[in-house]
Protein backbone atom coordinates (compact mmCIF):
# COMPACT_ATOMS: atom_id res chain seq x y z
CA UNK A 1 0.00 0.00 0.00
CA UNK A 2 3.11 2.53 1.23
CA UNK A 3 4.66 1.70 -2.20
CA UNK A 4 2.05 1.96 -4.44
CA UNK A 5 1.15 5.98 -2.76
CA UNK A 6 4.77 6.52 -2.58
CA UNK A 7 5.12 5.63 -6.33
CA UNK A 8 1.93 8.06 -7.66
CA UNK A 9 2.51 10.97 -5.38
CA UNK A 10 5.54 11.11 -6.25
CA UNK A 11 4.73 10.81 -9.96
CA UNK A 12 2.40 13.42 -9.89
CA UNK A 13 4.78 15.74 -7.60
CA UNK A 14 7.26 15.81 -10.18
CA UNK A 15 4.82 16.47 -12.96
CA UNK A 16 3.63 19.60 -10.64
CA UNK A 17 7.04 20.99 -10.11
CA UNK A 18 8.62 20.37 -13.41
CA UNK A 19 5.74 22.64 -14.73
CA UNK A 20 6.98 25.85 -15.62
CA UNK A 21 4.16 27.82 -14.84
CA UNK A 22 4.54 26.24 -11.41
CA UNK A 23 8.14 27.20 -11.22
CA UNK A 24 7.53 30.27 -12.29
CA UNK A 25 4.58 31.56 -9.48
CA UNK A 26 7.10 29.74 -6.96
CA UNK A 27 9.63 32.59 -7.59
CA UNK A 28 6.88 35.56 -7.98
CA UNK A 29 5.58 34.24 -4.77
CA UNK A 30 9.13 34.39 -3.23
CA UNK A 31 10.23 38.07 -4.89
CA UNK A 32 6.63 39.20 -3.41
CA UNK A 33 7.21 38.09 -0.45
CA UNK A 34 10.39 39.42 0.12
CA UNK A 35 9.06 42.47 -1.67
CA UNK A 36 6.51 42.43 1.59
CA UNK A 37 8.87 42.71 3.96
CA UNK A 38 10.67 45.42 2.80
CA UNK A 39 7.44 47.47 2.26
CA UNK A 40 7.28 49.25 5.65
CA UNK A 41 11.03 50.17 5.27
CA UNK A 42 9.87 51.63 1.57
CA UNK A 43 6.56 53.15 3.01
CA UNK A 44 7.84 55.01 6.06
CA UNK A 45 11.00 56.35 4.05
CA UNK A 46 9.29 57.69 1.30
CA UNK A 47 5.41 57.83 1.47
CA UNK A 48 5.21 58.80 5.44
CA UNK A 49 8.00 61.55 4.98
CA UNK A 50 5.82 62.99 1.78
CA UNK A 51 2.98 62.91 3.79
CA UNK A 52 4.20 64.40 6.79
CA UNK A 53 5.88 66.70 4.89
CA UNK A 54 2.41 67.55 3.46
CA UNK A 55 0.64 68.04 6.74
CA UNK A 56 3.23 70.01 8.18
CA UNK A 57 3.48 72.61 5.40
CA UNK A 58 1.96 75.84 6.54
CA UNK A 59 -0.72 76.49 4.40
CA UNK A 60 -1.79 80.31 2.79
CA UNK A 61 -5.44 81.15 3.92
CA UNK A 62 -7.05 84.06 2.19
CA UNK A 63 -10.49 85.28 4.34
CA UNK A 64 -12.78 88.23 4.05
CA UNK A 65 -14.02 89.21 7.17
CA UNK A 66 -17.61 90.43 7.07
CA UNK A 67 -18.39 90.23 10.66
CA UNK A 68 -17.45 93.58 12.67
CA UNK A 69 -17.61 91.70 16.19
CA UNK A 70 -14.35 90.17 15.05
CA UNK A 71 -10.95 90.91 16.26
CA UNK A 72 -8.35 90.38 13.44
CA UNK A 73 -5.53 89.81 15.48
CA UNK A 74 -7.35 87.50 17.98
CA UNK A 75 -8.83 85.55 14.92
CA UNK A 76 -5.21 85.25 13.31
CA UNK A 77 -4.00 84.02 16.66
CA UNK A 78 -6.45 80.75 16.41
CA UNK A 79 -5.31 80.62 13.05
CA UNK A 80 -1.63 79.87 13.63
CA UNK A 81 -1.29 77.25 11.22
CA UNK A 82 -2.21 79.05 8.53
CA UNK A 83 -0.23 82.13 6.90
CA UNK A 84 -2.98 84.00 6.71
CA UNK A 85 -4.06 86.72 3.86
CA UNK A 86 -6.85 89.25 4.39
CA UNK A 87 -9.20 90.18 1.21
CA UNK A 88 -12.07 92.41 0.60
CA UNK A 89 -12.37 90.93 -3.17
CA UNK A 90 -14.77 87.89 -3.22
CA UNK A 91 -13.78 87.50 -6.82
CA UNK A 92 -10.09 88.03 -6.32
CA UNK A 93 -10.24 85.18 -3.61
CA UNK A 94 -11.33 82.91 -5.72
CA UNK A 95 -9.12 83.84 -8.54
CA UNK A 96 -6.35 83.12 -5.95
CA UNK A 97 -7.16 79.78 -4.95
CA UNK A 98 -7.82 79.13 -8.76
CA UNK A 99 -4.47 79.76 -9.19
CA UNK A 100 -2.62 78.26 -6.40
CA UNK A 101 -1.64 81.24 -4.92
CA UNK A 102 -4.13 80.42 -1.71
CA UNK A 103 -4.43 76.76 -0.52
CA UNK A 104 -7.88 77.97 0.22
CA UNK A 105 -10.03 80.82 1.00
CA UNK A 106 -13.07 82.26 3.31
CA UNK A 107 -15.70 84.48 3.90
CA UNK A 108 -16.84 85.38 7.42
CA UNK A 109 -20.03 86.21 8.33
CA UNK A 110 -21.90 86.54 12.02
CA UNK A 111 -23.05 83.18 11.42
CA UNK A 112 -22.11 80.99 8.50
CA UNK A 113 -18.25 80.71 6.73
CA UNK A 114 -18.02 79.90 2.98
CA UNK A 115 -14.60 77.90 2.21
CA UNK A 116 -13.03 77.73 -1.35
CA UNK A 117 -11.24 74.81 -2.51
CA UNK A 118 -9.01 74.10 -5.81
CA UNK A 119 -10.39 70.26 -5.51
CA UNK A 120 -12.00 68.13 -2.68
CA UNK A 121 -10.30 65.92 -0.89
CA UNK A 122 -10.70 62.20 1.47
CA UNK A 123 -7.93 64.33 3.92
CA UNK A 124 -10.43 67.26 3.93
CA UNK A 125 -13.18 65.80 6.09
CA UNK A 126 -11.50 66.56 9.13
CA UNK A 127 -10.42 69.72 8.64
CA UNK A 128 -8.42 71.66 11.10
CA UNK A 129 -9.95 75.36 10.02
CA UNK A 130 -13.55 74.08 10.72
CA UNK A 131 -12.01 73.29 13.64
CA UNK A 132 -10.04 76.60 14.72
CA UNK A 133 -13.09 78.76 13.60
CA UNK A 134 -15.02 76.98 15.58
CA UNK A 135 -12.96 77.52 18.57
CA UNK A 136 -13.02 81.04 18.00
CA UNK A 137 -16.78 81.51 17.69
CA UNK A 138 -16.68 79.36 20.48
CA UNK A 139 -15.01 81.46 22.39
CA UNK A 140 -16.62 84.46 21.67
CA UNK A 141 -20.09 82.90 22.66
CA UNK A 142 -18.51 82.43 25.96
CA UNK A 143 -17.19 85.45 26.68
CA UNK A 144 -20.39 87.37 25.84
CA UNK A 145 -22.17 85.10 28.32
CA UNK A 146 -19.91 86.88 30.64
CA UNK A 147 -17.95 83.84 31.47
CA UNK A 148 -13.99 83.24 31.48
CA UNK A 149 -12.98 81.17 28.48
CA UNK A 150 -9.60 79.73 30.44
CA UNK A 151 -11.24 78.96 33.24
CA UNK A 152 -13.72 76.38 31.02
CA UNK A 153 -11.14 75.49 29.18
CA UNK A 154 -9.24 74.27 32.28
CA UNK A 155 -12.38 72.35 33.30
CA UNK A 156 -12.88 70.39 30.25
CA UNK A 157 -9.19 69.16 30.03
CA UNK A 158 -9.40 67.93 33.64
CA UNK A 159 -10.84 64.32 32.92
CA UNK A 160 -10.66 61.27 34.07
CA UNK A 161 -7.23 59.27 33.10
CA UNK A 162 -9.01 55.90 32.02
CA UNK A 163 -6.61 52.51 32.12
CA UNK A 164 -7.87 49.77 30.42
CA UNK A 165 -6.76 46.42 31.64
CA UNK A 166 -7.16 43.29 29.65
CA UNK A 167 -8.59 40.41 31.55
CA UNK A 168 -8.60 37.91 28.51
CA UNK A 169 -7.04 38.76 25.22
CA UNK A 170 -5.75 41.78 23.46
CA UNK A 171 -7.25 40.97 19.70
CA UNK A 172 -6.27 44.25 18.18
CA UNK A 173 -2.21 42.84 19.03
CA UNK A 174 -3.09 39.44 17.12
CA UNK A 175 -5.16 41.16 14.89
CA UNK A 176 -2.84 41.66 11.77
CA UNK A 177 -0.96 37.97 11.97
CA UNK A 178 -4.44 36.57 12.25
CA UNK A 179 -5.76 38.47 9.27
CA UNK A 180 -2.42 37.08 7.30
CA UNK A 181 -3.04 33.91 8.12
CA UNK A 182 -6.42 33.83 7.34
CA UNK A 183 -5.90 35.31 3.68
CA UNK A 184 -2.71 32.77 3.17
CA UNK A 185 -4.86 29.74 3.91
CA UNK A 186 -8.52 31.44 1.71
CA UNK A 187 -5.74 31.66 -1.38
CA UNK A 188 -3.83 27.94 -0.77
CA UNK A 189 -7.56 26.20 -0.91
CA UNK A 190 -8.59 28.26 -3.93
CA UNK A 191 -5.30 27.70 -5.57
CA UNK A 192 -4.51 23.86 -5.07
CA UNK A 193 -7.60 22.65 -4.75
CA UNK A 194 -8.05 23.06 -8.70
CA UNK A 195 -5.18 21.52 -9.43
CA UNK A 196 -6.25 18.79 -7.29
CA UNK A 197 -9.44 18.38 -9.75
CA UNK A 198 -7.87 18.86 -12.55
CA UNK A 199 -5.22 16.04 -11.60
CA UNK A 200 -8.00 13.70 -10.39
CA UNK A 201 -9.89 14.62 -14.21
CA UNK A 202 -7.18 14.30 -15.96
CA UNK A 203 -6.73 10.61 -16.47
CA UNK A 204 -10.73 10.20 -17.37
CA UNK A 205 -9.45 12.74 -20.73
CA UNK A 206 -6.44 11.37 -21.94
CA UNK A 207 -6.05 7.78 -20.58
CA UNK A 208 -2.09 8.71 -19.94
CA UNK A 209 -2.35 6.50 -16.66
CA UNK A 210 -4.72 3.93 -17.63
CA UNK A 211 -2.72 0.74 -16.43
CA UNK A 212 -2.10 2.71 -13.28
CA UNK A 213 -6.37 3.08 -12.52
CA UNK A 214 -6.80 0.04 -13.34
CA UNK A 215 -4.43 -1.64 -11.07
CA UNK A 216 -4.78 0.57 -8.39
CA UNK A 217 -7.37 1.23 -6.21
CA UNK A 218 -9.33 4.55 -6.39
CA UNK A 219 -8.59 5.03 -2.17
CA UNK A 220 -4.96 4.85 -3.07
CA UNK A 221 -4.99 7.10 -5.80
CA UNK A 222 -6.96 9.61 -4.88
CA UNK A 223 -5.17 10.09 -1.29
CA UNK A 224 -1.77 10.27 -4.37
CA UNK A 225 -3.02 13.19 -6.17
CA UNK A 226 -3.96 14.88 -3.06
CA UNK A 227 -0.71 14.17 -0.51
CA UNK A 228 1.45 15.31 -3.90
CA UNK A 229 -1.06 18.65 -4.27
CA UNK A 230 0.06 18.94 -0.28
CA UNK A 231 3.52 18.67 -0.99
CA UNK A 232 3.64 20.98 -3.94
CA UNK A 233 1.88 23.68 -1.84
CA UNK A 234 4.34 22.83 1.26
CA UNK A 235 7.15 23.57 -0.91
CA UNK A 236 5.84 27.01 -2.31
CA UNK A 237 4.43 28.10 0.60
CA UNK A 238 7.79 27.70 2.09
CA UNK A 239 9.09 29.73 -0.80
CA UNK A 240 6.76 32.27 0.74
CA UNK A 241 7.95 32.10 4.05
CA UNK A 242 11.74 31.84 3.19
CA UNK A 243 11.25 35.01 1.07
CA UNK A 244 9.79 37.00 3.91
CA UNK A 245 11.75 35.98 6.74
CA UNK A 246 14.54 37.14 4.66
CA UNK A 247 13.29 40.52 4.58
CA UNK A 248 12.53 40.75 7.69
CA UNK A 249 15.71 40.04 9.37
CA UNK A 250 16.91 43.10 7.43
CA UNK A 251 13.64 45.05 8.48
CA UNK A 252 13.07 44.31 11.78
CA UNK A 253 12.98 47.51 13.38
CA UNK A 254 10.24 49.15 10.95
CA UNK A 255 7.77 45.87 11.99
CA UNK A 256 8.31 46.43 15.56
CA UNK A 257 5.43 48.69 15.53
CA UNK A 258 3.15 46.46 13.09
CA UNK A 259 4.15 42.94 14.53
CA UNK A 260 6.56 40.86 15.72
CA UNK A 261 6.76 37.04 14.52
CA UNK A 262 7.91 36.20 18.19
CA UNK A 263 4.84 37.72 19.35
CA UNK A 264 2.61 35.24 17.82
CA UNK A 265 0.81 33.49 20.58
CA UNK A 266 1.85 29.25 20.83
CA UNK A 267 -2.02 28.55 20.89
CA UNK A 268 -2.84 30.61 18.03
CA UNK A 269 0.24 29.41 15.86
CA UNK A 270 -0.28 25.57 17.16
CA UNK A 271 -4.11 25.86 16.40
CA UNK A 272 -3.52 27.83 12.87
CA UNK A 273 -1.15 24.65 11.85
CA UNK A 274 -3.79 21.73 12.76
CA UNK A 275 -6.90 23.31 11.08
CA UNK A 276 -5.13 24.17 8.26
CA UNK A 277 -3.73 20.52 7.40
CA UNK A 278 -6.94 19.59 8.33
CA UNK A 279 -8.83 22.16 6.33
CA UNK A 280 -6.49 21.58 3.49
CA UNK A 281 -7.19 18.26 3.31
CA UNK A 282 -10.95 18.26 3.50
CA UNK A 283 -11.06 20.71 0.43
CA UNK A 284 -8.58 18.88 -1.43
CA UNK A 285 -10.74 16.00 -1.06
CA UNK A 286 -13.92 17.98 -1.88
CA UNK A 287 -12.19 18.77 -5.27
CA UNK A 288 -11.16 15.64 -6.09
CA UNK A 289 -14.90 14.59 -5.53
CA UNK A 290 -15.75 17.45 -8.38
CA UNK A 291 -13.34 16.45 -10.45
CA UNK A 292 -14.30 12.55 -10.64
CA UNK A 293 -17.48 13.55 -11.88
CA UNK A 294 -15.79 14.90 -14.98
CA UNK A 295 -14.87 13.30 -18.51
CA UNK A 296 -12.92 16.48 -19.74
CA UNK A 297 -10.53 19.15 -18.21
CA UNK A 298 -12.38 21.65 -19.86
CA UNK A 299 -15.19 20.71 -17.50
CA UNK A 300 -13.76 21.43 -14.28
CA UNK A 301 -13.92 24.78 -13.64
CA UNK A 302 -17.87 24.37 -13.96
CA UNK A 303 -17.76 21.72 -11.51
CA UNK A 304 -15.84 22.73 -8.83
CA UNK A 305 -17.41 26.27 -8.94
CA UNK A 306 -19.77 24.93 -5.96
CA UNK A 307 -16.68 24.25 -4.16
CA UNK A 308 -15.35 27.89 -4.95
CA UNK A 309 -18.07 29.33 -3.37
CA UNK A 310 -18.05 27.35 -0.57
CA UNK A 311 -14.84 28.85 0.03
CA UNK A 312 -15.57 31.88 -0.67
CA UNK A 313 -18.11 32.20 1.75
CA UNK A 314 -15.86 30.59 4.61
CA UNK A 315 -13.70 33.24 4.44
CA UNK A 316 -16.13 36.16 4.89
CA UNK A 317 -17.65 34.35 7.49
CA UNK A 318 -14.04 34.42 9.18
CA UNK A 319 -13.78 38.16 8.08
CA UNK A 320 -16.88 38.34 10.07
CA UNK A 321 -15.47 36.67 13.33
CA UNK A 322 -12.46 38.84 13.08
CA UNK A 323 -14.65 42.00 12.76
CA UNK A 324 -17.11 41.12 15.12
CA UNK A 325 -14.88 39.93 18.11
CA UNK A 326 -15.54 36.49 17.67
CA UNK A 327 -18.26 35.71 20.46
CA UNK A 328 -21.73 35.75 18.35
CA UNK A 329 -23.06 32.52 18.84
CA UNK A 330 -23.14 32.33 14.81
CA UNK A 331 -19.47 32.45 15.20
CA UNK A 332 -19.37 29.25 17.66
CA UNK A 333 -21.38 27.82 15.23
CA UNK A 334 -18.68 28.48 12.48
CA UNK A 335 -16.03 27.32 14.38
CA UNK A 336 -17.33 24.02 14.70
CA UNK A 337 -19.03 23.70 11.15
CA UNK A 338 -16.22 21.58 9.25
CA UNK A 339 -16.40 23.78 6.03
CA UNK A 340 -15.95 27.23 7.90
CA UNK A 341 -13.61 25.80 11.43
CA UNK A 342 -10.41 26.01 9.38
CA UNK A 343 -11.32 29.63 8.84
CA UNK A 344 -12.77 30.57 11.95
CA UNK A 345 -11.20 28.44 14.90
CA UNK A 346 -7.91 29.58 15.02
CA UNK A 347 -9.75 32.98 14.87
CA UNK A 348 -11.49 32.44 17.85
CA UNK A 349 -8.35 30.66 19.71
CA UNK A 350 -6.77 34.15 19.25
CA UNK A 351 -8.89 36.55 20.09
CA UNK A 352 -10.91 34.95 23.00
CA UNK A 353 -10.22 32.62 25.73
CA UNK A 354 -11.37 29.50 24.45
CA UNK A 355 -10.91 25.71 26.47
CA UNK A 356 -8.46 23.07 24.39
CA UNK A 357 -12.05 20.63 24.62
CA UNK A 358 -13.53 23.33 22.22
CA UNK A 359 -10.76 22.84 20.05
CA UNK A 360 -10.15 19.31 20.10
CA UNK A 361 -14.18 18.79 19.62
CA UNK A 362 -14.07 21.16 16.53
CA UNK A 363 -10.53 19.47 15.24
CA UNK A 364 -12.23 16.18 15.58
CA UNK A 365 -15.41 16.97 13.78
CA UNK A 366 -13.15 18.53 11.05
CA UNK A 367 -10.99 15.24 10.66
CA UNK A 368 -13.72 12.98 10.30
CA UNK A 369 -15.83 14.80 7.98
CA UNK A 370 -12.22 15.07 5.63
CA UNK A 371 -12.28 11.23 6.10
CA UNK A 372 -15.87 11.00 5.26
CA UNK A 373 -15.60 13.02 1.96
CA UNK A 374 -12.24 11.29 1.04
CA UNK A 375 -14.03 8.07 1.50
CA UNK A 376 -17.10 9.37 -0.82
CA UNK A 377 -14.45 10.69 -3.23
CA UNK A 378 -13.26 7.05 -3.85
CA UNK A 379 -16.29 5.82 -4.41
CA UNK A 380 -16.77 8.25 -7.26
CA UNK A 381 -13.82 8.21 -9.20
CA UNK A 382 -14.30 4.18 -8.75
CA UNK A 383 -17.73 4.61 -10.70
CA UNK A 384 -16.67 6.84 -12.85
CA UNK A 385 -13.35 6.37 -13.63
CA UNK A 386 -13.96 4.47 -16.51
CA UNK A 387 -17.08 5.58 -17.71
CA UNK A 388 -17.04 7.75 -20.82
CA UNK A 389 -19.93 10.39 -21.45
CA UNK A 390 -21.23 13.44 -20.00
CA UNK A 391 -20.25 14.32 -16.41
CA UNK A 392 -22.76 13.52 -13.61
CA UNK A 393 -23.86 15.28 -11.69
CA UNK A 394 -23.63 14.89 -7.57
CA UNK A 395 -27.28 13.97 -7.60
CA UNK A 396 -26.53 11.52 -10.15
CA UNK A 397 -23.19 10.32 -8.48
CA UNK A 398 -25.30 9.77 -4.99
CA UNK A 399 -27.97 7.92 -7.33
CA UNK A 400 -25.44 6.04 -8.77
CA UNK A 401 -23.67 4.76 -5.19
CA UNK A 402 -27.01 4.17 -3.97
CA UNK A 403 -27.70 1.50 -6.48
CA UNK A 404 -23.90 0.31 -6.33
CA UNK A 405 -24.37 -0.44 -2.66
CA UNK A 406 -28.12 -2.32 -3.31
CA UNK A 407 -26.55 -4.32 -5.99
CA UNK A 408 -23.57 -5.28 -3.75
CA UNK A 409 -26.01 -6.11 -0.53
CA UNK A 410 -28.00 -8.45 -3.66
CA UNK A 411 -25.10 -10.57 -4.73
Amino acid sequence: MLNKIKLISSFEFKQLIKNKSYKITTAIFFALALLAAFAPRLIQGNLFKSITEEFNKTQKLGIIINDDGIDESELKSFLSNYEVHLYTDEEKLKDDVLSKELDRGAIIDAASIQKFVLNSKLTDMGDSLDGALNEYRYKKLIEAEGLDYSKIKALEANQYQINEVILGKDSKQNYFIIYILLFLLYMIILTYGQITATSVAKEKNDRTMELLITSTKPKYLILSKVLATVFSAVLQVSAIFIGFAVGYVFNKEYWSDIFSITSAPIQLVVTFILFMIAGFFLYLFIFATLGALVNKIEEVSQSISSATILIVLAYFGAIFALTTGSESSFVTFLSYFPLTSPFVMFIRAGMLNISIAEVAISFAILVISAYLIYKLACDIYRLGTLQYGNRMTLKQAFKALREDKKNKNNE
